[in-house]
């Protein structure tokens, strides 16, 4: 048995560009050689060896650098082959972003926001954080408070954790196709 599988062992190390399916032809045919009466079978499965896509940007709490961010995480997308969902998770990072500015910072710039952002899965998942303190908004703003409603509608899920170290914003983005 230890032979057979130090052979085997050789055959993939050997073939290992080729496809799954052409792997697999290999495997048994120069595995037949030494076959015995057993019953075998053969599951292959190639496992990626690039890590999925990622995306880090720190920023100052300024609006102005949301130009920039805007400008970054779309290139990412398009890169990463998700243009179809571009605006409807720069929105949503948007507002997440100027709510840190405005709540956690009180648009004071030097504040940072960190974003990430990683694709796994088929799944979007943006992270915002920051090391503010949350500012409650003014209720008797009228006309406010409606872009937690927009992230909700364009985004599969999100989720928003406060506390004495920051603001966490989660924002998840299914990528699958119906």
């Amino acid at each position: 048995m230890e032979a057979g599988l130090d052979r085997l062992t050789q055959i993939i190390e050997t073939n290992q560009d080729r496809s799954v399916q052409s792997l697999a032809t290999t495997i048994i045919e120069q595995m037949r050689a030494g076959r015995s009466e057993d019953d075998v079978a053969l599951l292959l499965y190639r496992l990626p060896l690039s890590e999925p896509p990622r995306y880090t940007m720190s920023m100052a709490a300024d609006p102005a650098q949301l130009a920039d961010l805007r400008r970054d995480l779309r290139e990412w997308l398009d890169g990463a082959g998700h243009s179809d969902v571009v605006d409807d998770v720069l929105l949503s990072v948007c507002e997440a972003c100027s709510n840190s500015i405005e709540h956690a910072y009180q648009s004071d710039p030097k504040g940072t926001i960190e974003i990430r952002a990683e694709i796994e899965t088929g799944r979007l998942t943006v992270t915002v954080m920051d090391k503010g303190r949350w500012k409650a908004p003014n209720p008797s703003a009228r006309q406010r408070g409606r872009g937690l409603l927009l992230v909700k509608a364009l985004m599969s899920e999100h989720t928003i954790e406060t506390g004495n170290e920051g603001t966490t914003v989660q924002l998840r983005k299914d990528l699958t196709v119906d």
